[in-house]
């Protein structure tokens, strides 16, 4: 399948006509999803114009309510991929440097001075995972900001020393998301919205 999406890519980015991509991926697509092997959404784009737009499968499996356009999912960890792009985005603008360490957007913590941005981005920095957080059931069933999150992801303690090891870390990723509201003076749904959505 991943090679199959490859190639629709690059015709995408090709002089193949919208309606014969359109059936290309419907075709493919539909072969998924027929099988249960696909639910979701698909739209691509060329030149801000809309060539491809069709959902498929269930949005609720047990009571046959389908996906639509509007249907929201659950992106998870897709996220990471903007936080990411937004965070190496203001690096370009100049507005700060991945080798910069924490100390310089939370002062008052001791193991900031310790941890980079890049050590974030990499799942390098010792951060703990927001699931170890202490009390993180209760947590997870409040209205928390990113801000709150960050403090408690901060004042725990460091898995290892930042840098010597590699551990998958939603916590990490909470604190690159607070830097990205620090520096914009947005949220950091504003923000991505602003880069990455509202065009």
């Amino acid at each position: 399948m991943r090679y199959t999406i490859i190639l629709i890519l690059l015709l995408v980015n090709s002089h193949i006509q919208a309606q014969d991509i359109s059936k290309l991926v419907n075709d493919y697509t539909s072969s998924y999803a027929n099988t249960g092997d696909f639910s979701g959404c698909i739209l691509i784009t060329k030149n801000d114009k809309i060539i491809f737009k069709n959902c498929y499968g269930y949005a609720n499996q047990s009571f046959k309510v389908p996906n639509e356009v509007n249907t929201k999912f659950k992106i998870g960890s897709v996220s990471k991929q903007f936080t990411a792009s937004a965070i190496l985005l203001m690096e370009q603008e100049g507005l700060l440097k991945t080798t910069d360490t924490l100390s310089t957007f939370f002062p008052k913590n001791p193991n900031a001075e310790l941890i980079t941005i890049q050590q974030l981005l990499t799942h390098t920095s010792g951060i703990t995972d927001i699931y170890n957080v202490p009390d993180f059931n209760k947590l997870s069933c409040q209205k928390n900001t990113i801000s709150d999150v960050t403090i408690l992801v901060l004042d725990s303690d460091l898995q290892f020393k930042p840098g010597t090891q590699y551990q998958y870390s939603n916590g990490g990723y909470a604190i690159l998301a607070e830097i990205i509201e620090k520096l914009s003076g947005r949220t950091y749904q504003d923000y991505l919205n602003e880069k990455y959505f509202n065009h």
